[in-house]
């Protein structure tokens, strides 16, 4: 069975058929229990997830009714129920969060020891599991709005750390593209936006480089009242010289 949650929530069966999981309540039940696979999760989160400030009165016996369903759906071994809650049993290589932590662990092992085409190609193959925002569905939910900007950021950062390395390989042109459409899309997120100026200033385009500098910090003062930091003001400072 494979789980995804880089995305909309999916679960389909060893042989590609999609599983049905009928009901929004019961997509954010697998969603929560996902979230913390092979962990404990408490009644009281769950019941906040599926209810939010105005659970009904049986709200523990409605949840074991949810749960009785997807016991169903998954099978009665996927779910176990302890001191601690609820948890979701997932194998090795069936969530596509783990495999995007592992495979993103190996690039970062491989730019630790200097092979940047090594990295590219983990971090490239970790970012193809994504199909859209994580999660997607399932904004507002208690609980799992939290855990999909957690794993949004976590896509960026391996974003950034491909970019790096493809930087290191000399392919300014071919994400010269993708900096500038991030860029646009993370305007206050400094990293990016000197990727972007390294980029620039690399193929000779310095001027839009320094214009790209300007507009952040234009944006950094009047959105959040604060100035570059160093590793932007020091990059600024490099290419005018």
């Amino acid at each position: 069975m494979r789980f995804g949650l880089l995305g909309p929530l999916t679960v389909t069966c060893d042989d590609g058929g999609s599983v049905d999981l009928r009901g929004r309540k019961i997509r954010i039940l697998t969603a929560m229990l996902l979230c913390r696979a092979n962990q404990p999760v408490a009644v009281e989160p769950l019941i906040d997830a599926l209810w939010g400030l105005a659970p009904p009165k049986q709200a523990r016996a409605s949840l074991r009714v949810y749960v009785h369903h997807l016991r169903q759906a998954l099978g009665e071994a996927r779910i176990d129920r302890g001191p601690g809650g609820y948890q979701l049993l997932v194998r090795p290589d069936e969530l596509d969060v783990d495999r995007f932590r592992a495979l993103a662990a190996t690039g970062r092992d491989a730019r630790s020891r200097q092979d940047p085409a090594g990295a590219s190609a983990a971090f490239r193959a970790a970012l193809a599991l994504w199909r859209g925002p994580a999660l997607a569905g399932f904004t507002g939910v208690d609980g799992l709005t939290a855990a999909a900007y957690g794993l949004d950021e976590l896509r960026l950062d391996v974003l950034e750390q491909r970019f790096d390395a493809e930087l290191a390989l000399g392919r300014h042109g071919e994400i010269s593209p993708e900096l500038r459409a991030l860029s646009r899309q993370y305007p206050l997120r400094e990293s990016l936006q000197a990727q972007l100026m390294r980029v620039l200033a690399a193929r000779g385009l310095g001027a839009e480089a320094v214009a790209v500098f300007d507009e952040t910090r234009r944006r950094l003062a009047d959105e959040l009242g604060l100035d570059p930091g160093p590793q932007l003001r020091e990059l600024h400072l490099s290419i005018l010289r």
